[in-house]
């Protein structure tokens, strides 16, 4: 039931969400405006149900490498981490008690997020999936 509320709130149906290092499904990409950054990089751009913004960065054939959001509430990063979730956790832990915007590097994950009511902003990106001849700063 959290999953679908979750979902919901993200604009999508349970099931079509684009995932941090998964391919992106059909369902996904009917969804989105598409733009193309290169020919090997497409960014995938879906509207949520409060009227904010989460874009997907795949590269061709689909794997998601970058996630950026702008929404008014916070995402839910349980759906869009996957199984990067639990890395993600342990290491915002460890800033529990720091004020500001959150930095998490944990591996190749890399997590920035910050914001306050009604503006939340973000990125979560996979180092090593970003295609040659890019840097991080692509995911935005």
């Amino acid at each position: 039931m959290l999953i679908l509320a979750a979902a919901a709130a993200l604009g999508q149906a349970a099931g079509v969400l684009p995932v941090l290092g998964e391919p992106l499904g059909q369902a996904q990409n009917s969804q989105a405006s598409v733009r193309r950054l290169s020919a090997a990089v497409a960014v995938h751009e879906y509207r949520t149900a409060d009227g904010g913004a989460l874009r997907a960065y795949a590269v061709a054939g689909g794997a998601v490498f970058g996630l950026a959001w702008e929404t008014p509430t916070a995402p839910n990063l349980s759906l869009l981490l996957g199984q990067r979730f639990e890395a993600y956790q342990r290491a915002a832990a460890a800033q529990s008690k720091r004020k500001g915007p959150l930095y998490v590097h944990s591996g190749d994950l890399v997590v920035e997020m910050s914001g306050h009511m009604r503006d939340f902003r973000g990125r979560a990106y996979l180092a090593a999936m970003i295609p040659a001849g890019m840097t991080p700063a692509v995911v935005r």
